[in-house]
């Protein structure tokens, strides 16, 4: 996967509140004294093998949106990925 080096692996985003877990986990792991935070690639959907799950375009909008409430957070999260049906 190409992109910032520092970067994790994405995360999987298929409903509002799995974007609300990943921001809270970044939180914790800044103020519980590492005083760092997950950075992400971007989120992972599913919404190819479900339509009932966000759209790419959502989930990323779901994430950068949660993780700008903490502004020490990076809400810059570059792109989406999407789980698709290998056939």
């Amino acid at each position: 996967m190409g992109g910032d080096s520092r970067r994790g692996p994405p995360r999987e985003i298929y409903d509002a509140v799995n974007a609300e877990q990943w921001t809270q986990i970044s939180h914790y792991g800044y103020y519980s004294g590492a005083q760092d935070v997950i950075d992400v690639e971007g989120p992972l959907d599913e919404n190819d093998l479900s339509g009932s799950t966000l759209t790419s375009s959502a989930a990323r909008t779901d994430l950068n949106g949660d993780l700008s409430a903490y502004s020490l957070l990076n809400s810059n999260v570059p792109r989406s990925l999407e789980v698709r049906d290998g056939t």
